[in-house]
């Protein structure tokens, strides 16, 4: 119980800044179009809130503000808080750049063998 209670410090002005500064987050600053693919979701248990997971493909302009388009892909997975005062809202758990999760995932779904 002391592991849940002494994670609500993590609810700062300052720790959102750290992290607000991530690939995902500049990517959405910046966005000049945001497509959300269809979420799945993960029934909440009694030990912790419904999960969801959304694939968002984000197209910027490029960095010199020119013409040139980039699009990047980002798995977002959001939490269902389940306790007071946030109960029922929707946090996000974790952001991770597609290309990084198909690096680190194993499997990219290739069937070469070399």
């Amino acid at each position: 119980k002391s592991a849940l209670t002494s994670r609500q410090g993590a609810r700062t002005v300052e720790r959102f800044c750290k992290y607000a500064t991530s690939p995902a987050f500049i990517a959405l600053v910046n966005a000049a179009d945001v497509a959300l693919e269809e979420s799945t979701i993960i029934d909440g248990t009694e030990t912790r809130g419904a999960i969801a997971t959304v694939i968002a493909s984000v197209r910027t302009w490029s960095a010199d503000g020119g013409e040139e388009e980039h699009t990047r892909k980002f798995r977002w997975l959001l939490q269902q808080e389940r306790r007071p005062p946030l109960a029922g809202c929707w946090l996000v758990r974790e952001v991770l750049a597609m290309e990084e999760y198909y690096l680190f995932n194993g499997d990219t779904g290739s069937t070469t063998t070399d």
